[in-house]
């Protein structure tokens, strides 16, 4: 294999690498939007089908504690759905940047590391916590409540 055929074929698996990556994103995406759609209206109906009789202290408390998960859930669910939004700009400030420097002659190869913010790993990780914690709290409640 010649340098010309080994370009090709690092640039092709290359390609195919970027548009794994790229499928992962997205089915990442539209799985978080999903439940996140579901975890909105989960809460909308609990709140609004709240029936008027008086909870045991511990049906209170399981009650309060699912709704607050769920809340977390939603919130930090959305926020760890802008963290595409932040890498992309990422990658536009550093391309802009690379871009920047060889126009005023600086040939050499810039590289560069761009991955999430701590802010967003965070946010994943209390994403999933609190969706799990959500569906234990919400099946425990519905044990105890009959």
């Amino acid at each position: 294999m010649d340098e010309n055929e080994l370009a090709k074929y690092i640039d092709k698996q290359m390609n195919i690498i970027s548009d794994l990556r790229k499928d992962k994103n997205i089915s990442t995406e539209n799985w978080i939007k999903h439940i996140l759609t579901l975890l909105t209206g989960l809460l909308t109906i609990l709140i609004a089908f709240k029936s008027n009789e008086v909870f045991s202290y511990l049906n209170h408390k399981l009650f309060s504690y699912t709704l607050i998960s769920i809340g977390l859930s939603i919130f930090s669910g959305a926020v760890y759905l802008y963290n595409t939004i932040d890498l992309l700009n990422q990658t536009i400030k550093f391309d802009l940047e690379s871009l920047s420097k060889r126009m005023r002659g600086d040939n050499n190869l810039h590289t560069g590391v761009i991955k999430p913010r701590f802010l967003y790993v965070f946010f994943r990780y209390l994403f999933y916590t609190s969706s799990l914690a959500s569906l234990i709290l919400l099946i425990s409640y519905g044990i105890m409540k009959n």
